[in-house]
């Protein structure tokens, strides 16, 4: 289930930037801190029977409904839907035995459609621009990585569902040692079919939103867009300021810093609430307490 409260961690300057301009930074993979995060190698959860089975199957539907003029087929499947209508049972199930052997001596990564998957997550890889969230505010260890060391700040932000939040497309990211594998089996047969077109968000899905069991501990949330035509690596998005709720300092932050951000709190963003960090000793947890 979504949290209603997600956070941002990121250093003083960039956090002025997101005050300033009322805006979120997206950034490239290639920023990313984990080598294998966004991987760039697409392995299928189908073996090559699964493939032929299910393709077969796609094309009885066609024929059993009759509806397949209907459609910009591939011409080697136009050609065995009328090899299948001129043919009695015995022939048909001679092809279909056939069929499989053939579809099932190609290696999946050797076939075509999935070569046309991997050429195009490899044009995508360069492109993506994705916000980096998580459900933690008091992580030692993101504080470190991604507060510039305490020097920099937790921003808190709203993700209810309201028509103009942004933040409600976010999505939550799989944690697994397995690598991430392609399984709309059926999607990959329509579209190599010809009956449909490929839906790259649903294809990709998994490959964006899985990281290794290592990183667990960021609870990590994701909204991923695609460069806006920017030299950068990094693109930012407009949020309306109403959805930046909180600012938590780090306790090393110097104070130019924090009086440059707690200048900011005037007319759109005259809400927001600002917190100091506070170490507790005997429990050994990061509190907060509201700058008044």
């Amino acid at each position: 289930m979504k949290p209603n409260i997600l956070y941002k961690y990121t250093n003083a300057q960039i956090a002025k930037i997101i005050l300033i301009n009322h805006t979120l930074r997206f950034s490239s993979p290639f920023l990313f801190n984990d080598p294998f995060d966004i991987y760039p190698i697409l392995k299928c959860s189908f073996s090559r029977s699964d493939l032929a089975k299910a393709m077969f199957e796609e094309i009885e539907i066609l024929i059993k409904e009759g509806n397949y003029r209907n459609f910009n087929l591939n011409s080697n499947v136009s050609k065995m839907i009328n090899l299948l209508l001129n043919s009695n049972n015995e022939k048909r199930n001679r092809i279909k035995k056939e069929f499989t052997e053939i579809v099932e001596d190609i290696e999946i990564d050797e076939y075509p459609v999935f070569n046309e998957l991997q050429e195009k997550w490899l044009e995508i890889i360069p492109k993506n621009r994705i916000l980096c969230l998580s459900a933690l505010n008091d992580n030692p260890v993101m504080w470190t990585f991604y507060s510039d060391n305490y020097k920099g700040v937790v921003i808190e932000l709203d993700t209810n569902e309201y028509s103009n939040n942004p933040l409600c497309l976010i999505k939550e990211v799989n944690y697994s040692d397995e690598l991430p594998r392609i399984n709309n089996l059926r999607h990959i047969i329509r579209t190599h079919i010809g009956i449909e077109k490929f839906d790259f968000n649903k294809i990709f899905h998994s490959f964006e939103h899985t990281k290794t069991n290592n990183w667990k501990f960021e609870e990590e949330w994701r909204i991923v867009s695609f460069n806006k035509h920017n030299t950068e690596l990094y693109d930012d998005y407009k949020i309306d300021p109403k959805f930046i709720k909180c600012i938590y300092f780090g306790i090393n932050m110097n104070n130019e810093d924090k009086e440059d951000l707690l200048k900011l709190k005037f007319d759109e963003l005259n809400h927001l609430k600002f917190y100091e960090m506070n170490l507790n000793k005997k429990k050994r947890k990061i509190e907060f307490s509201q700058v008044s």
